[in-house]
């Protein structure tokens, strides 16, 4: 019959992951904001030597492997 049609209709889903980070005096759970700007007051302490080594490496908060690497590098910095 005409206006019927026969196929597969393909669809894409695609999750966005989050990422949270804690903080040792908080104890509480908070989401990792994607932009620039708001990625890099999260980093209380050596803030300069973060936007250095982001700057270095090409580091992008919207990346999940520069995510890691970023808070790998501020995890080993020594207060």
């Amino acid at each position: 019959p005409m206006g019927i049609s026969s196929g597969i209709d393909k669809y894409k889903y695609s999750e966005k992951i989050k990422f949270y980070y804690s903080r040792n005096e908080y104890r509480k759970l908070e989401l990792v904001p994607r932009n620039k700007k708001n990625f890099i007051k999260i980093f209380q302490r050596d803030r300069n030597r973060i936007v250095q080594y982001a700057r270095e490496n090409n580091i992008s908060p919207k990346s999940e492997k520069d995510l890691k690497a970023i808070f790998d590098y501020y995890n080993s910095l020594k207060s």
